[in-house]
């Protein structure tokens, strides 16, 4: 192959890896772990969940029939509301070490069993 041809292939290669790395949010921080999280009757899953300090983004799908949503306590503005059946929605949320209790607070939603724990390692 000559020279010419092994340039663009160098170069080809190298715009493909480079089309494949995730963006930066707006911020220009790195954006961290993210935890898939599925919420139905009456139950999020994984449960509990486990994920290190940090920028975490939790991408909650609801497989419910009904409409759910999901609350981080003691973690202000970790809430994503009103999740309709079928669809998902993002939350990201800078996390310290410790633990932390994730709920559905729809009326009767927490008291039927959608309550889950976040264990935030070091």
């Amino acid at each position: 192959m000559g020279r010419w041809k092994a340039a663009v292939l160098v170069v080809a290669a190298g715009v493909g890896i480079a089309g494949c790395r995730r963006p930066a949010p707006p911020d220009g921080r790195p954006p961290g772990a993210i935890v898939d999280v599925i919420a139905r009757e009456w139950a999020f899953e994984p449960s509990p969940l486990q994920v290190r300090a940090g920028r975490v983004t939790f991408h909650i799908r609801n497989e419910g029939g009904v409409e759910h949503n999901f609350v981080i306590e003691n973690a202000p503005g970790a809430d994503v509301e009103a999740i309709r059946s079928g669809e998902a929605k993002q939350l990201t949320v800078d996390l310290t070490p410790g633990d932390y209790t994730a709920i559905c607070n729809i009326p009767g939603h927490r008291e039927a069993g959608m309550v889950t724990t976040i264990k935030v390692t070091p």
